[in-house]
C-alpha cells in the first residue's frame, strides 16, 4: 500500500502546528484509526450487515416529528433524488457490496485514479496542542 498526498498528517500540517515531528509521531502512535483498517483489510461482511441494519432501521425512528419528516423530504428534493427514494432506500443500502466500500474508501482516502468520481474531497483538521494529539 502506498500513501499519496496528505491523507495522513503531512509535513505541511507539522509546519502549521509548529511541530515538524508531528506526522512521524502520529504514525508511530499506530492510532491511525478506522480509515487505515478499511483500506488495508477492508470491512467484514458482518460489519457491513450491521451498518445496513442500523441505517435502514434507524431511518424510520428518526422520523418522529413533522419537522424531521419535512426536513427529510426537502433534503430528498434538494438532492434531486427520485420521487420513490423513500420506498427504495433500503434497496439502495442492501445493494452496497464489500467491493463498493473498498472502492469508495480508496477514492476518498487515497485519491485512487482508477476509482470513479474524480479526486478525493476529504480534509482532516486537527485541533489542539500537537504534543497531546499523537
Amino acid at each position: 500500500m502506498r500513501w499519496t498526498g496528505s491523507r495522513l498528517p503531512c509535513s505541511t500540517l507539522g509546519l502549521r502546528l509548529n511541530d515538524p515531528t508531528f506526522p512521524d509521531r502520529f504514525l508511530a502512535s499506530k492510532r491511525t484509526g478506522m480509515y487505515l483498517r478499511v483500506l488495508r483489510e477492508g470491512i467484514t461482511q458482518a460489519e457491513l450487515d450491521a451498518a445496513r441494519t442500523y441505517l435502514i432501521g434507524s431511518f424510520a425512528l428518526s422520523m418522529d416529528t413533522n419537522a424531521r419528516i419535512a426536513s427529510t423530504l426537502v433534503s430528498i428534493q434538494v438532492s434531486n433524488l427520485p420521487m420513490d427514494y423513500m420506498e427504495k432506500r433500503a434497496d439502495y443500502y442492501n445493494a452496497v457490496t464489500l467491493a463498493d466500500i473498498q472502492r469508495v474508501a480508496r477514492r476518498v482516502f487515497l485519491g485512487d485514479a482508477n476509482a470513479p468520481n474524480g479526486p478525493p474531497r476529504l480534509n482532516t483538521v486537527v485541533i489542539g496542542d500537537p504534543a497531546n494529539v499523537a
